[in-house]
């Protein structure tokens, strides 16, 4: 294997574990960082209501930091009910979320999708399950990666014809199949992301996922259609020039990946990936 091909190898890697995309996200109010703590410290000095069965039947999450807006609703959350409960809920799942918790958001989206089981909010919690299983620390883990991934189909697949965010739900759902380990489920999964696409063919993050799928898969010209449609639609995906880059080299076009790399390198907020626009440079020739 030549370099270029080692590093590719290495930097599809990458592509694998970075999954999807997480983009979209609500920022709720201003959050002011505190101490970390953990859902267990929380009841124990009265911010939690106890568990209820169902919750106490899902596997620990890690400690996250808890900003002071969280701490507020937890103590809110504690003696609500009815609206206001579902209220405390999603505000929970969202400042959660917009701090790179998914899965503790998801396990607040849960709850709130059990005491109204609408299709959106069914919707809500079966995507941000989804996520969830792309945290290093949920990926690692063989309860809460089943946990998540399971909640993630069940809830998705529950509402796909139904929910209004259904290009979301769509996207998710096939990133839920692919994910779930069974083999069968892969060929699912990719025509469930390539339905997205029947619905809105400007659909960004369908175009890359499937330009991902493509890499893994050494269809190199379909990767870089996929990328290139990507970068027509937002040229500053650097991830996804990136991945037109390891296609091109590929597809023996080094000038033009190199051009690629080189941007990527200079423009891109990743770190990681600026590591790996560089290394990929040194070895072109």
């Amino acid at each position: 294997m030549s370099q270029v091909q080692a590093s590719s190898t290495r930097t599809i890697g990458y592509f694998a574990r970075i999954g999807v995309i997480l983009l979209g996200v609500t920022v709720c109010g201003l959050l002011f960082f505190a101490d970390k703590t953990t859902l267990e410290n929380d009841i124990e000095a009265g911010l939690i209501a106890p568990a209820t069965a169902a919750q106490s039947s899902r596997p620990e999450i890690p400690p996250y930091d808890g900003s002071e807006s969280v701490k507020a609703l937890q103590v809110l959350l504690r003696d609500a009910a009815g609206a206001t409960r579902l209220s405390l809920l999603d505000s929970l799942s969202n400042l959660l979320l917009a701090n790179g918790r998914p899965d503790a958001a998801a396990y607040y989206a849960l709850d709130a999708a059990a005491l109204d089981e609408s299709a959106d909010r069914i919707a809500t919690a079966g995507i941000l399950a989804q996520k969830a299983t792309g945290l290093p620390h949920v990926a690692s883990s063989p309860d809460l990666l089943s946990y998540f991934g399971k909640e993630a189909l069940d809830k998705l697949i529950s509402v796909k014809e139904t929910a209004s965010q259904k290009e979301d739900v769509l996207l998710h759902l096939g990133l839920a199949y692919i994910g779930s380990g069974v083999p069968e489920n892969s060929m699912q999964g990719i025509l469930t992301i390539r339905s997205v696409l029947e619905l809105n063919p400007d659909n960004i993050e369908a175009s890359y996922q499937l330009g991902s799928f493509s890499l893994q898969t050494n269809q190199f010209d379909k990767a870089q259609a996929r990328f290139e449609k990507v970068l027509s639609l937002d040229d500053t995906r650097q991830e996804a020039r990136m991945g037109l880059a390891i296609a091109l080299i590929n597809l023996d076009q080094s000038s033009k990946a190199r051009e690629l790399l080189q941007t990527v390198v200079t423009d891109a907020n990743n770190n990681e990936l600026r590591l790996q626009a560089g290394a990929m440079l040194e070895n072109i020739r």
